[in-house]
């Protein structure tokens, strides 16, 4: 069985989310939103009303590669500069974007709070999820009580990179099982499990890890900044519960 639906070529339901009870969307590759804010305000409404989510607040980031988190609003259309991150609760529907991109989705089922993380590569360098449930605990969440999701994204056979970044993950993390030699000047990082490394270090459970295995290089269903260069276009993911 799949462990997602694809709606009318246009949209990926997670069943993974589906199951815990969070609302979730990411588009495909006929939706580009790059460049194209004013689809958040008029196109996204409809779709959320489309698929009966009952919502306070849509909060997008307006991405730099930082480890910035942020609490999301609880009312209206919100935008949050140099942010890749938000934390929200119950109504507030949280959007990421990305091409290749981590898309990760932190979850407290006991204290119904969510997060929403826009993981790059210089984010997971910079162990933007470690930030984010780090911030979680903060406002009272407890590790034992997190689920973690991560999305389509660049798979370590397609992450080659040189010895500039090789020697970054080098250098900020000892996991094993990230960084593997392809030839005397090329490189694969396994951004994914760098995440789950991350995410175990500060004592979730590996049982309450999910990492996709789809990789948006090679599945032309997705947007790649890889793959497409300058022509590259984004995606979104929203989540909600």
């Amino acid at each position: 069985m799949k462990d997602y639906e694809i709606i009318h070529e246009k949209y990926l339901i997670s069943n993974y989310l589906s199951d815990l009870g969070i609302k979730n969307v990411m588009s495909l590759k006929p939706i580009n939103i790059k460049g194209n804010e004013n689809y958040f305000a008029y196109e996204l409404p409809k779709i959320l009303h489309h698929i009966g989510l009952d919502y306070k607040s849509i909060n997008v980031t307006r991405q730099v590669h930082s480890n910035n988190i942020a609490i999301a609003h609880d009312n209206g259309i919100n935008f949050y500069d140099d942010t890749d991150g938000l934390i929200g609760a119950k109504g507030d529907v949280l959007v990421i974007k990305s091409a290749d991109c981590l898309p990760v989705i932190v979850y407290d089922c006991v204290n119904k709070r969510i997060a929403a993380v826009h993981s790059g590569w210089k984010g997971t360098a910079n162990s933007i999820v470690k930030e984010a449930i780090q911030k979680m605990m903060g406002l009272g969440s407890r590790t034992e009580d997190l689920k973690i999701y991560v999305g389509p994204h660049i798979q370590k056979n397609s992450f080659e990179v040189k010895s500039d970044v090789k020697n970054v993950f080098e250098k900020n993390f000892y996991y094993e099982d990230i960084i593997f030699k392809k030839d005397e000047t090329h490189y694969l990082i396994d951004l994914g499990q760098v995440v789950k490394c991350d995410a175990m270090s500060l004592g979730v459970k590996e049982e309450n890890i999910y990492i996709s295995s789809v990789d948006t290089v090679t599945d032309q269903h997705f947007h790649s900044y890889r793959r497409d260069k300058k022509d590259y276009g984004l995606m979104y993911t929203l989540v909600c519960i």
